[in-house]
């Protein structure tokens, strides 16, 4: 996953890179770790890093938050997946671009209920 992670993050920092090729190579990347955690390679699946670059990548510089809001989805249901306080943000950060209240309000009662999750102050 480390090295996906990093390929990931090169990607989606590359300033000679079109939109288009960025996402693309991202759910392609992407698509592959889930393949391989669901082949049983359990070290090799998306994590909180994964997430957390994605959601990053699809909300900011890629201006497709819809897509960093069903990425947060995807990795809310599966409770393998550390919630990181900071993967955790950038995932109401994608909602809140987009509006979608109702969303955040799923992931936050998520968060709170099936992970307890708890938050520093």
């Amino acid at each position: 996953t480390l090295e996906i992670n990093l390929l990931l993050a090169h990607l989606v920092a590359s300033v000679d890179t079109d939109s288009n090729t960025i996402i693309n190579g991202c759910m392609q990347l992407y698509e592959e770790l889930m393949l391989m955690g669901a082949s049983g390679q359990s070290h090799s699946k998306p994590d909180a890093t994964t997430y957390r670059i994605l959601i990053l990548a699809f909300n900011g510089r890629l201006t497709a938050p819809v897509e960093a809001i069903n990425l947060s989805q995807t990795m809310m249901a599966d409770s393998s997946v550390e919630l990181t306080p900071e993967v955790f943000l950038e995932a109401m950060k994608a909602c809140n671009a987009k509006m979608d209240f109702t969303t955040a309000k799923k992931l936050m009662d998520s968060a709170l209920i099936e992970r307890e999750f708890r938050p520093s102050v």
